[in-house]
Order: C-alpha cells, then sequence, then structure tokens
C-alpha cells in the first residue's frame, strides 16, 4: 500500500512538473510572441514618421521651386522694363 500511495504521489508531481513546464513554455510563447508585436509597431510607425518627414521635404523643396520660378518672372519683367524705352502714359483728362 505505501508502494502504490508512493506512486500517486510520484503522478501527481510528475503531473505538476509537466503543468509547470507547460505554463513556462505558454509564458515564454507569450512573450516572444508580444516581443515581435511591439517591433512590428516600432517599425510601422518608424515608416510613418519617415514618409511624413519626406512628404514635408517634398512640400519644402516645391514650395522653394514655386518661389523660385516666381522671382525668376520678377527679375525677368524687371530687365524688360529696364530694356525697353519709357512709355509715356496718357495724362488724365478732367471730365
Amino acid at each position: 500500500a505505501a508502494i502504490v500511495r508512493e506512486n500517486i504521489i510520484e503522478d501527481e508531481m510528475q503531473k505538476k512538473r509537466v503543468k509547470l513546464l507547460e505554463m513556462q513554455r505558454k509564458r515564454v510563447e507569450e512573450q516572444e510572441k508580444k516581443r515581435i508585436e511591439k517591433e512590428a509597431e516600432t517599425s510601422r510607425k518608424q515608416k510613418e514618421k519617415q514618409l511624413k518627414e519626406e512628404e514635408v521635404e517634398r512640400k519644402k523643396a516645391e514650395e522653394k521651386a514655386r518661389r523660385e520660378v516666381i522671382f525668376q518672372q520678377y527679375l525677368h519683367k524687371k530687365q524688360e522694363e529696364e530694356e525697353s524705352p519709357p512709355k509715356s502714359r496718357p495724362k488724365k483728362r478732367d471730365t
């Protein structure tokens, strides 16, 4: 009877060890899953930030190009005005 009782206790202890190992394995798997999810989220946020920065830079470049075109048009018009003879403006008549 003592041997049977000992076997039962050993079986219970073995079951507890197996259960404990299973719980540890699940915990490690969950930690790994969370780590992977966090890495993916971090990567997504970095990519989003990079895209926003690129968009800001693109808009800055477009605005700079637009201003340059306007400035060149201004210089061209100013040069034409300086090269052409002054135009006589008709005087206003009082009516």
